[in-house]
């Protein structure tokens, strides 16, 4: 088949879907929905028991479009700065599991990679999918080492379909750009890019390899977390071949249970994994559903499938802190100032309207203690507000904010009394402190830098000045205006200083004549009494003086 016809084809398969549910998410706008059952089976919907809503529609749209639809949707699922919540909250429900291709079309992609005695790798390998997804089905197998590894094998041709598709999307952004007034505010051909990239990233198996042993590196020597082994030798661009996790779903707890598994501490460890990956690390799955979680049967939390992923530089993540610390203590000027400073676009946002709300959504989400916050509700809220007011964050935050409203709802299952806020509310300050040691320790490395370049550079500037010192070539220059002014009062501080210091001598050794003698007691000096009384009024009038003339010196003139 020709490209010209199979983008004729694909044109008229995605405009055919899009018209169907754009029909049903124009009559749902009209408040006309009741009319027309599309939940009960109407121009193809799927049947379900409510109605179908707006975002309901766009998710049916992408889900029937196949992978590159529900890549995109699952990525657009992360950006609560160009959808609103209610969206985000439904395309975070595209599945990405689809029916298994046969075997036999597997194999010519294992053999493309490894050729055709590629069995010769394994002692086993089972040909019944453990998983299937729109990218790749996975397969457990048996190294000749003995060794039970999982076997991911990328789709025959997806790669392409993915492109073709980007093609055709970007074609369709480049229209909406020109047509459609939004395309004022945002840069569709330049977001089709963004999405083509992260998209591209995912089908990289090695790329995903090298995330797993990033996150391995990161946790080194921990017992809370565990990241299998990469087989390296076996990894390729389209197939990436990992160890076998045993173990159990936090899904399972009454298994969790009987297998003696502590699941509070489980929640608890969970939460930790997530604080070092974000504000530690600054990399972090992105995906943290209850199927990439395997609970070892030591009680050790394993992830598995790296396939999407998060990174925060140091100033995102003191700015993540900094937000923290601010909604615990319910400052709504502190969290106005953070969001603001988190907008990538630096457009003017309204911010008393922008107080406003904050200050609505602290009395509504921060109202109670620490242990009655709910925070994926007030990601959420926070995440309405944002959208609200049109602050455009980076898409690493919204796909942060969505980790930790899944982390928060994986410790809830583990551990029902489990609170994540309060729970984060004990690591914000220590990780605050530890941000600033680390700008301090930064700052001292430079200056230590600094310094030794001068101690480098010093002897040889030294040499240069003694040298033209001693051919008398070296002039100092110097331009000082009114000097006079400055002479006076130095010489009446350093007259001050003299003044002062003679009189304090004078108290001090008076009063050790006193303390020793005691004059006006014994005979031998009883008549120069009168000595030390003037002695005495001398050295106050002194004082007294000094004083006096600071007092007046200190006054504006």
């Amino acid at each position: 088949m020709s490209k010209k016809h199979f983008y004729s084809r694909r044109y008229r398969d995605i405009v055919k879907v899009l018209f169907k549910h754009g029909f049903g998410f124009s009559i749902e706008q009209l408040g006309l929905g009741h009319l027309i059952p599309f939940h009960r089976g109407s121009f193809g919907h799927r049947i379900q028991a409510e109605p179908y809503t707006q975002p309901q529609h766009l998710r049916a749209a992408f889900e029937e479009l196949g992978t590159t639809f529900i890549k995109i949707g699952q990525i657009l699922s992360t950006r609560s700065d160009l959808l609103p919540p209610s969206y985000i909250e439904d395309l975070s429900k595209l599945q990405s599991s689809v029916p298994p291709l046969p075997f036999e079309e597997i194999r010519e992609c294992i053999e493309k990679e490894y050729g055709e005695d590629w069995r010769s790798l394994f002692s086993h390998f089972e040909e019944t999918p453990l998983a299937s997804a729109s990218v790749g089905q996975v397969y457990r197998a048996v190294l000749t080492s003995g060794e039970r590894v999982v076997v991911k094998v990328q789709r025959p041709g997806i790669e392409n379909k993915i492109k073709e598709d980007l093609e055709i999307i970007n074609h369709i952004a480049q229209l909406a750009q020109k047509r459609l007034r939004l395309g004022e505010i945002i840069d569709f051909p330049d977001l089709v890019q963004q999405f083509g990239i992260s998209l591209l990233k995912e089908l990289d198996y090695i790329q995903e390899g090298k995330s797993m042993e990033r996150i391995h590196s990161n946790f080194r020597g921990s017992k809370k977390l565990y990241i299998p082994k990469v087989y390296w030798e076996l990894t390729t661009k389209r197939i990436i071949v990992m160890e076998e996790i045993e173990g159990y779903s936090v899904d399972h707890i009454a298994t969790l249970n009987e297998a003696a598994i502590d699941v509070k501490k489980l929640a608890r460890n969970c939460a930790e994994i997530l604080i070092k990956m974000v504000f530690e690390d600054g990399f972090f799955h992105g995906d943290l559903h209850p199927g990439n979680i395997v609970i070892k049967r030591d009680g050790t939390l394993a992830l598995i499938d790296f396939g999407l992923t998060g990174e925060l530089n140091e100033e995102s993540r003191l700015q993540m802190v900094s937000l923290f610390l601010a909604l615990s203590k319910k400052n709504e000027s502190q969290v106005v100032d953070v969001l603001i400073s988190l907008d990538r676009e630096n457009h003017h946002v309204h911010r008393e309207q922008l107080r406003r709300d904050i200050k609505a959504f602290l009395e509504q989400n921060f109202n109670g203690t620490l242990s009655e916050i709910n925070m994926g509700h007030a990601i959420q809220s926070l995440l309405e507000t944002v959208y609200k007011n049109k602050i455009r964050v980076p898409s690493h935050l919204s796909l942060l904010a969505k980790i930790i409203m899944m982390s928060e709802e994986i410790g809830r299952r583990l551990d029902p009394e489990f609170n994540l806020t309060e729970f984060m509310s004990d690591y914000a300050p220590r990780l605050y402190f530890q941000k600033l040691r680390t700008e301090h320790k930064e700052k001292l490395k430079q200056s230590t830098l600094d310094m030794l370049a001068l101690s480098s550079e010093a002897p040889n500037l030294l040499l240069k000045i003694l040298r033209k010192a001693s051919a008398d070539q070296l002039e100092i220059q110097m331009n000082v205006q009114k000097t006079e002014p400055l002479i006076r009062q130095f010489n009446e501080m350093f007259n001050r200083l003299s003044l002062s210091i003679l009189t304090s001598a004078s108290m001090i050794s008076l009063a050790l004549i006193m303390l020793i003698y005691h004059p006006g007691t014994d005979g031998t000096v009883n008549n120069l009494g009168w000595l030390f009384t003037i002695g005495f009024v001398v050295s106050l009038i002194s004082g007294g003086y000094v004083l006096l003339s600071i007092w007046r010196s200190s006054k504006p003139k």
